[in-house]
């Protein structure tokens, strides 16, 4: 293991002269105090960075299984969610000029989702555990009107699509 060498002392002048003054250097090292250079492992020298700024890394971080799945699925799902809420605007004339800050393409998505397994199970029956909880998760809210969930839940998402801007006060006012 490599250890730093001490720097040589001070000489101690009771002159007080400022030409003898000069700033202790390391042994091995042969540039002058003016020089901005650092010397790196390797020996090689590089600029040092200027007082009070940061230097980047040089690598990005590594970023997990995970993270990378849940980007990916975050992108699908955006990119997903802009083609329904376009096609849906594309129909008729009111909705084309929505702002892009004010779309809910997102929402609209998640409710068209909805009204599709909702309707899967009420009216053609999920096979297994899961439609079973669902019919269960669905009656327990709505009862009777049940089987008109799917029609709500896709009238809702088709204001979503196309009026997103009638439903923010509401959803600001709620947060």
């Amino acid at each position: 293991m490599a250890t730093r060498a001490s720097s040589p002392p001070r000489p101690r002048n009771s002159t007080g002269s400022s030409s003898q003054r000069t700033k202790p250097r390391s042994a091995g090292s042969n540039k002058t105090s003016s020089s901005r250079a650092v010397q790196t492992r390797s020996g090689s020298s590089r600029p040092s960075p200027k007082k009070g700024s940061r230097r980047k890394p040089a690598a990005k971080p590594h970023r997990s299984v995970l993270t990378r799945i849940g980007r990916g699925f975050r992108a699908f799902w955006v990119g997903l969610a802009h083609g329904v809420g376009g096609a849906a605007r594309r129909i008729g004339t009111g909705a084309r000029d929505i702002d892009p800050a004010l779309r809910r393409d997102g929402l609209g998505l998640f409710l068209l989702g909805c009204a599709i397994v909702v309707g899967a199970e009420f009216w053609w029956g999920l096979p297994g555990d899961l439609g079973h909880y669902i019919r269960v998760g669905v009656s327990s809210v709505i009862g009777t009107l049940s089987y008109v969930a799917p029609v709500l839940l896709a009238l809702m998402a088709w204001r979503t699509l196309r009026h997103p801007h009638a439903k923010s006060a509401p959803a600001r006012i709620a947060a």
